[in-house]
């Protein structure tokens, strides 16, 4: 049995569907239980191995041929989301917005003012049972968002976390307890796995709401028929958390194209607001894109970026609001991200995160992929690194950005992990 599932992302299906597919984008690279390295991480909490798989295109492309049967046009698409998502759980956000193309942006700045995110949510969320915030999940910044966004939330009367990530096939992690790599697939994000700590401490509820087996269609996962299984299964799952806990307010994140509440309801969000009359705020920050340093927006975002020239995360909100009216990426509300230049060699909005700490240290010379750790002590491994991100073959300082607590400090290599002792941060 696979430790969770990978998100399916279509790449084909009926006409009808298509443009809700492309919203939502390619498939993930592997199903866990078929791929030795993705097993070594949910077994032994061992980065490098898949990250080995995924660089050698060779071997990768091979693979997917035998798990697809044969040559298909959609295996390029899988091998570059395969190696950009897994970049981000790296730190390597060169690598992993490499393919960083289209947008949802606004075409006229001057039409819209920026109000800080966190602020601006909080406000819209008012009258709200549930929000839903998306990410594109080569984006670990937008987890970033999601853990301070979190608070505001529960000091407002939020009650539950419900994420696409978590595996459907265990119960989530509570109060107290570690989030390990076989919560879900992508908490193997330290970002990711960083909010999620954090909302445990704030005392949310963990949610998976993701499709079962039994929700499933016959046939192929990247069929149209079962992209929109998936999105009724998701839309039913969480219905009936509505339902059973009838004072629960939850927050959701979610891909990609699950929050897009068009009118043709087709995806999660528009589901469930058909199916049970519950409207949620939905919040977009996948489509508009502001990726830089590391990549070059496409001009529409550059035009954004010059006009309000962001340090923070902020929400577009039209000057001239129509009641109803969606953003391009079928959203509520939609975010835009600052383009800032690395802090010490990594993103800026680590930097910029008040509630992490920044923590120098020196990495010996090495050869060969490594990755810094640090690990929260209390946990055991398999564990989720609090931050890491690969390192250079000469060594020297390093710096990571941590929230308050103790840690042990590590490098993985191809060999394993070598210890590099014990630190606590104030």
């Amino acid at each position: 049995m696979a430790d969770m599932r990978i998100s399916r992302r279509a790449v084909v299906g009926a006409a009808a569907v298509a443009p809700m597919i492309a919203a939502v984008g390619p498939a993930s690279a592997a199903e866990p239980d078929t791929v030795a390295g993705q097993v070594r991480l949910a077994d032994e909490g061992r980065y490098l191995p898949r990250w080995l798989e995924l660089t050698d295109e060779a071997g990768e492309r091979a693979r997917l041929e035998r798990q697809y049967g044969g040559e298909q046009e959609w295996i390029p698409d899988l091998l570059r989301s395969g190696l950009t998502q897994y970049a981000s759980f790296l730190g390597a956000e060169a690598i992993a917005f490499r393919a960083v193309n289209s947008t949802t942006a606004p075409l006229e700045p001057d039409a819209y003012e920026a109000v800080e995110a966190v602020e601006a949510i909080a406000r819209a969320a008012g009258p709200h049972r549930v929000v839903m915030l998306n990410e594109a999940h080569n984006a670990s910044r937008h987890r970033a968002l999601l853990a301070r966004l979190l608070p505001r939330l529960r000091a407002d009367g939020f009650t539950h976390l419900a994420a696409e990530a978590f595996n459907y096939e265990m119960e989530p992690p509570g109060a107290g307890d570690p989030v390990q790599p076989v919560h879900g697939y992508y908490l193997r994000d330290p970002v990711y796995a960083e909010a999620v700590r954090a909302a445990l401490e704030l005392g949310f509820k963990l949610v998976a709401y993701e499709q079962r087996p039994d929700q499933s269609v016959s046939g192929s996962s990247l069929s149209g028929a079962a992209v929109l299984a998936r999105e009724q299964a998701q839309a039913d799952n969480l219905a009936a958390l509505l339902i059973r806990e009838p004072l629960a307010r939850v927050v959701v994140f979610a891909g990609y194209g699950h929050i897009a509440e068009a009118e043709r309801g087709a995806m999660f969000a528009a589901r469930l607001k058909r199916d049970t009359g519950v409207d949620p705020l939905t919040v977009g920050q996948a489509g508009v894109g502001a990726f830089g340093p590391h990549v070059e927006d496409a001009p529409p975002v550059r035009a954004l970026l010059e006009r309000f020239q962001p340090d923070r995360a902020v929400v577009l909100m039209p000057k001239d609001p129509q009641p109803g009216a969606l953003t391009g990426e079928e959203t509520d509300l939609i975010v835009l991200h600052p383009a800032l230049p690395d802090v010490d060699g990594r993103p800026a909005w680590l930097a910029h995160d008040a509630g992490r700490r920044r923590v120098g240290t020196s990495v010996p010379a090495g050869v060969g992929p490594r990755l810094l750790q640090a690990i929260h002590a209390s946990d055991a491994d398999p564990a989720i690194p609090a931050d890491q991100f690969l390192v250079e073959d000469a060594g020297g300082p390093a710096v990571l950005w941590l929230r308050p607590g103790r840690y042990r400090l590590r490098l993985e290599t191809a060999a394993g992990f070598t210890p590099l002792g014990e630190i606590d941060v104030a």
